[in-house]
C-alpha cells in the first residue's frame, strides 16, 4: 500500500506520469475507487449481513423444495390420467358385453390399502368453488379453485389412530389410486399440493386422535348440485374394491 500511496503522490507532483507495470497500474485504479466509494455519502455497501445471508439461503431451499414437489405431482397427475383413460375404456368394453367383471364391495378403506392401527371412514361431502375456504397466513399449499362453470366436490374422511402410540401415517407411499363414480359419472380425483389431501397424506397422528383428509373431483355446476349416488372406486397392488358413500 505504500508502494500505491507513493505513485499517487508521484503523480500529482509532476507532470510526468511514472512507468509502471499492468498490475501496479490496476492497483492503482482498484485503490483509487476504494477511496471514492469511502467519501461519497450515497455509497451504500452491497455486502448482505449473516441473517440476510442465511434467509436468502432459506428462500432458495424453500424454491427448490417446492419445484421438486410440483414436479412430482404433475407426474402422478400423468399417470391418473392414463388410468383414468383405461378406466373409461374397461368401462365401454364392460358395457357392450366384455371387459372385467364389477369390482367387488368393500367397506374398510384401512383394510383395503394394508394399514393398521388406523381407522378410516368417509364423513360427508361440500360443494365449492374453493377448498379450503381460508389459508393460513404464509402457506404455501395455496387453495384449490374450481375451473369456471364448475364446482369441487370436497369428500371428507375421518382417521383416527387406534394404535395405542403416535403413529406416521403414510398414504403417498402406498401404490393406490382412487377415483368416483357419481351419478353413472367417472371422476378421476384432483391431484393437489394441500397438506390434508388424502391420496398424498403423510403426517403424524397422535394416540387416540382424529384428523380429517380430504378427495378433490371437479364437476359441472348442474350434477355437483344434484348428486344422489357415490361410489368410491379403490386400487392398491392390483387389487380393485368399490365402496358405496352415498
Amino acid at each position: 500500500m505504500i508502494i500505491i500511496a507513493s505513485l499517487l503522490v508521484f503523480t500529482g507532483c509532476g507532470n510526468a506520469i511514472p512507468e509502471m507495470t499492468e498490475d501496479q497500474r490496476a492497483q492503482v485504479v482498484e485503490y483509487s475507487a476504494m477511496l471514492l466509494l469511502k467519501y461519497d455519502k450515497n455509497y451504500k455497501s452491497t455486502m448482505l449481513t449473516d441473517e440476510e445471508v442465511a434467509k436468502q439461503q432459506q428462500k432458495l431451499e424453500d424454491t427448490a423444495a417446492m419445484k421438486a414437489e410440483v414436479a412430482r405431482q404433475k407426474e402422478l397427475a400423468e399417470e391418473m390420467a392414463a388410468q383414468e383413460e383405461a378406466e373409461k375404456e374397461a368401462e365401454s368394453s364392460s358395457s357392450s358385453g366384455g371387459g372385467e367383471a364389477e369390482a367387488p364391495a368393500y367397506t374398510d378403506i384401512d383394510e383395503f390399502l394394508g394399514l393398521s392401527g388406523v381407522d378410516i371412514e368417509y364423513d360427508h361431502f361440500d360443494v365449492c368453488d374453493s377448498y379450503p375456504a381460508t389459508a393460513e397466513e404464509n402457506s404455501w399449499q395455496g387453495v384449490c379453485y374450481a375451473t369456471a362453470g364448475n364446482k369441487l366436490v370436497v369428500f371428507t374422511f375421518n382417521m383416527t389412530n387406534n394404535s395405542g402410540s403416535d403413529m406416521m401415517l403414510d398414504i403417498a407411499s402406498i401404490d393406490q389410486h382412487i377415483s368416483f363414480k357419481v351419478d353413472g359419472r367417472s371422476k378421476t380425483a384432483l391431484t393437489t399440493l394441500l397438506t390434508d389431501d388424502f391420496i398424498n397424506y403423510r403426517d403424524t397422528i397422535g394416540a387416540g386422535e382424529t384428523k380429517q383428509a380430504v378427495v378433490i373431483i371437479e364437476m359441472s355446476g348442474d350434477d355437483a348440485a344434484a348428486i344422489s349416488s357415490v361410489t368410491m372406486k379403490l386400487k392398491c397392488n392390483g387389487e380393485t374394491a368399490n365402496k358405496t358413500l352415498l
